[in-house]
C-alpha cells in the first residue's frame, strides 16, 4: 500500500504530553512512510491560545521531535503520516515543497486565528474544474502554483477554498448588516 496516508486527532479535558499522539501515528505507519506531521495547541501567558507544527521526513522517530514538543503537554493534538497521492514524494526542490505538503498545514483563518488542515483523501481534477467555474480565483491561484512549478495538492486547494468561502461569507454578513 504506497496510497493512503493516516490520521489521529486527540481533544480532551486533561493535557497530556506527545507520546499518546505518536504512539497512535506509530499504529499507523504503514498508512504512511513518507513523512510525519504534528499539531498541538498551547496557552501563551496572555492566555491566548497558540498553534505549534512540527515536520519531519521519513519514519517516525521521537529523537527528531524537538525539546519544545517533547516537554509541552496540551489539550489538542493531530498527527499525520503521509504517503503522496499528489505532490513530490520526495524532496528533491530547492524551495522544500514536499514537507510543505506534509500535514498538518497552518493557516490563518482571520487575523485573531490560525488553524490546523489534515485530510485524507483524493479529489478528482474534474471535481476542481466544476469548483474552478464558481471560484475563478481558485483556479488562478492552482493554475499561478503550476506554472512556478510550486507543488500543489488538494489540502492546499481545500485551505485556499475555505479562506475565499470565508471571504465571501463576511462581506455577504457586512453588507446584510449595512442594509
Amino acid at each position: 500500500m504506497n496510497t493512503e496516508c493516516g490520521l489521529v486527532g486527540i481533544i480532551g479535558k486533561e493535557e497530556i504530553n506527545y507520546k499518546t499522539v505518536l504512539e497512535s501515528l506509530i499504529k499507523l505507519q504503514h498508512r504512511g512512510r513518507e513523512s510525519y506531521g504534528l499539531s498541538y495547541i498551547t496557552k501563551e501567558d496572555n492566555e491566548k491560545n497558540k498553534l505549534h507544527i512540527e515536520k519531519h521526513y521519513g519514519l517516525i522517530n521521537d529523537k527528531e521531535l524537538s525539546n519544545e514538543t517533547t516537554t509541552v503537554f496540551s489539550k489538542v493534538w493531530f498527527g499525520h503520516v503521509r504517503y503522496s497521492t499528489s505532490g513530490k514524494k520526495q524532496n528533491n526542490n530547492i524551495n522544500n515543497s514536499f514537507i510543505d505538503l506534509t500535514q498538518p498545514i497552518a493557516f490563518t483563518f482571520s487575523k485573531y486565528n490560525d488553524a490546523t488542515f489534515i485530510y485524507n483523501g483524493n479529489i478528482p481534477m474534474f471535481i476542481w474544474e466544476k469548483l474552478f467555474i464558481n471560484y475563478p480565483i481558485l483556479k488562478e491561484y492552482y493554475n499561478k502554483n503550476i506554472t512556478l512549478g510550486i507543488d500543489i495538492n488538494d489540502s492546499l486547494l481545500f485551505i485556499r477554498l475555505i479562506i475565499l468561502l470565508k471571504e465571501e461569507y463576511t462581506k455577504n454578513v457586512y453588507i446584510k448588516e449595512e442594509n
